[in-house]
């Protein structure tokens, strides 16, 4: 199958169901940049602050198995807006999981 591309570059968000949505899946559905839903979308919170991080930083860093280094990794905790938990609740989950105390 060939997909014709368009000369402006607006195909490149357009979704093509067959390529990569399974048949069973629901539709997807586009939303429009200043649609309000997107306010409520933690996904989409936690992305815009990455990338501003990374813009204000230059980067985020990895370490040498491609994880978050920790610097960024706390700084995530205290800005992005938990679903349900609190910046405090976060830290003691990543020490426990760390084996760190806070």
């Amino acid at each position: 199958m060939s997909v014709r591309l368009k000369a402006d570059n607006s195909d490149i968000m357009e979704p093509h169901r067959c390529l990569w949505q399974h048949p069973e899946m629901i539709e997807f559905r586009a939303l429009a940049d200043d649609h309000p839903d997107l306010a409520h979308s933690p996904l989409l919170r936690g992305a815009l602050l990455s990338l501003q991080y990374a813009q204000k930083h230059g980067s985020i860093g990895l370490t040498k198995t491609k994880a978050f280094k920790r610097v960024f990794v706390h700084w995530a905790i205290e800005h992005f807006d938990w679903p349900g938990k609190s910046a405090e609740e976060m830290f003691r989950e990543l020490c426990r999981e760390l084996g760190d105390s806070v």
